[in-house]
């Protein structure tokens, strides 16, 4: 009970004692905080990048979300990066004449500003600029750019333009079976198999039909390309990580509030030894000196 007793008087005294030097300790924790921002800013001021609209120092990207459908994911990867579509995409679109303002700037810049592209390497750089990350048959499509006008142009030029090969694909098959049919039909007698030739042949033209109108061919379209957002280019990252400034203003609020709880503790006790101890301050007094023996 007396242990009880004592506990909550020292914590009395001590919520007395930060009362009663409330001002010390509130000067001390604002021009300790205050310090330490200044000094943050003035040292990592020339460290933090800021980004200028009209000249980024990053590159441009948009991404879209595509579902297998009919065609495998690993089709669907060959084909998305493969030389042929990216020569496809280059030759139906007319891309040659922007291509440069398309293709990420090579580490040789000399090259691409002295010598004229070649078919193949463009078709090598581009299929480096289109992402392809599969995610339990949900694909998301990537495509970098230096310039933001073309990230989605790009990415819905490479939908149309894969999924024209999967149609073109389909419909030769389809084609083939039905002139197949048809020249069977030509040489049967049996009206029961004549009709169920023709069943098919309809279908046939049917399922055509449908290949025909269905906006994309092989998948399925769930998010369509986004608009071209900017990322930071990795070549012009430093490596340099930054405080957390937030939790080191915290800890130093903390521990400037502790230090100046310490000095009021200090403080009080030495005006109660002034008062009450004389003899006893006129010593802390004497060693307080640098040069007391």
């Amino acid at each position: 009970m007396d242990n009880d007793k004592q506990r909550n008087v020292n914590l009395m005294d001590l919520f007395i004692l930060i009362l009663k030097y409330k001002g010390l300790i509130l000067s001390v924790v604002f021009l300790g905080t205050a310090a330490l921002s200044t000094y943050s800013m003035l040292h990592y001021r020339g460290q933090t990048a800021v980004a200028d609209p009209l000249n980024p120092s990053g590159v441009y990207y948009s991404e879209c979300i595509i579902e297998p459908d009919g065609v495998s994911a690993d089709v669907l990867k060959a084909t998305f990066m493969s030389r042929d579509l990216a020569r496809r995409v280059i030759e139906t679109n007319s891309l040659m004449p922007v291509i440069k303002d398309v293709l990420l700037d090579e580490a040789d810049k000399t090259k691409t500003q002295e010598a004229p592209l070649q078919l193949n390497e463009i078709q090598v750089r581009l299929s480096k600029q289109l992402g392809f990350k599969n995610e339990k048959e949900i694909i998301t499509l990537t495509f970098i750019s230096p310039s933001g006008e073309y990230p989605a142009r790009m990415l819905t030029y490479y939908l149309k333009a894969s999924s024209d090969v999967f149609r073109e694909g389909a419909l030769s098959g389809n084609e083939n079976r039905k002139r197949a049919l048809s020249r069977q039909l030509q040489y049967e007698t049996d009206p029961v198999l004549k009709a169920r030739m023709s069943d098919r042949i309809i279908y046939f033209v049917e399922v055509a039909q449908k290949t025909k109108d269905a906006p994309y061919y092989g998948f399925a379209v769930i998010d369509p390309p986004t608009p071209p957002m900017i990322q930071i280019d990795p070549k012009q990252r430093t490596g340099k990580t930054y405080p957390n400034y937030v939790m080191i203003v915290l800890l130093f609020i903390l521990a400037s509030f502790l230090l100046a709880v310490f000095l009021a503790f200090c403080i009080e006790k030495l005006r109660k030894a002034k008062r009450e101890d004389p003899e006893r301050f006129e010593q802390i007094k004497k060693y307080l000196h640098l040069r007391a023996k």
